[in-house]
């Protein structure tokens, strides 16, 4: 589980693989899933999966970021397979995982920008009026 601080919301996960290849029979496969809740029902972005084959040159670092409506909390389920099959190698040695966050705003911020709006209106009333006239 990852949280945000009272004053954030967290708003993206991204995911990095670095150093990693197969050979012969050998494959990677990671799949990231991230959901809202503990009992793990609520997915709030699409699933990120990587796979990675032998005789295939993947980049230097593979990444891939999903981007979800803020949440306070989010649980990260992550499945990586290494298989070297009867004839191959799969190795990894190098993976990151971030979180962005966003400022949440203040309530009084909040009620001050409400709070202008009628005066801009008024404003925008009285330059009308005045090219009227």
């Amino acid at each position: 589980m990852v949280s945000a601080s009272a004053t954030t919301l967290l708003d993206d996960v991204s995911m990095s693989l670095t150093a990693s290849g197969a050979t012969g029979t050998g494959v990677i496969t990671i799949t990231e899933n991230v959901y809202s809740n503990a009992a793990l029902t609520n997915l709030i972005a699409t699933p990120i999966t990587y796979q990675i084959y032998p005789n295939t040159t993947p980049p230097s670092v593979i990444f891939d970021q999903k981007f979800f409506s803020p949440v306070n909390q989010v649980w990260v389920v992550k499945d990586i397979q290494l298989v070297g099959g009867t004839s191959g190698t799969a190795q990894m040695s190098g993976f990151s995982q971030n979180f962005s966050l966003v400022s949440v705003p203040e309530p009084a911020t909040v009620a001050l920008s409400c709070s202008s709006l009628p005066v801009l209106g008024l404003g925008l009333f009285w330059a009308r009026r005045r090219r009227a006239i």
